[in-house]
């Protein structure tokens, strides 16, 4: 399944919402190669797994000894707390564009999902995120999104086509 197709054929919203029962990322085994590069390159504590779907990132984390998360997810809200029975919030990019986030995070991971939010609240996210958490990391399947604001790349790494970038903030 071609997920871009997808999201043009039925829209995002729409999408997962027809398909969140049966949804696995497609890029699993290189989302979890990044994920063990970034735990070699920084120290995670309190975590948000932003757009966290089904909680992959999370698993991935948990298994590997990294228990304080948090979800956050318009969509996949429910499944995630069924699956981990933790706390998730369900904002999209957009509401957190204009509320902020409730809480502080040491770190947010942002997986195959940042590349697609609308560039008219991205700054405004990411403004929203700076204040929220020290380091900022996004795992993509292409050189997007370009961050220059509020965060400095720290280090950056290409496994498996996958793009993963660490990110601090500077606010």
């Amino acid at each position: 399944m071609d997920i871009r197709n997808e999201y043009s054929k039925y829209g995002i919203k729409n999408f997962y919402q027809f398909n969140k029962e049966n949804y696995k990322n497609p890029h699993i085994n290189s989302i979890n190669k990044s994920l063990k590069w970034i735990i070699s390159k920084i120290d995670i504590k309190k975590y948000l797994d932003l757009s966290c779907g089904n909680g992959e990132v999370t698993d991935f984390l948990i298994k590997n000894g990294y228990n304080k998360s948090t979800g956050c997810d318009p969509y996949f809200m429910d499944i995630f707390i069924k699956n981990f029975d933790k706390k998730c919030y369900n904002f999209s990019f957009e509401e957190i564009s204009k509320k902020g986030l409730p809480e502080s995070f040491d770190t947010i991971i942002c997986s195959y999902a940042l590349h697609i939010c609308p560039k008219s609240f991205f700054n405004t996210l990411l403004y929203q995120l700076s204040i929220k958490c020290k380091y900022l990391v996004i795992i993509s399947p292409s050189k997007y999104p370009i961050i220059n604001d509020y965060f400095e790349l720290i280090n950056q790494n290409i496994i498996d086509r996958t793009h993963t970038k660490i990110y601090k903030s500077i606010i």
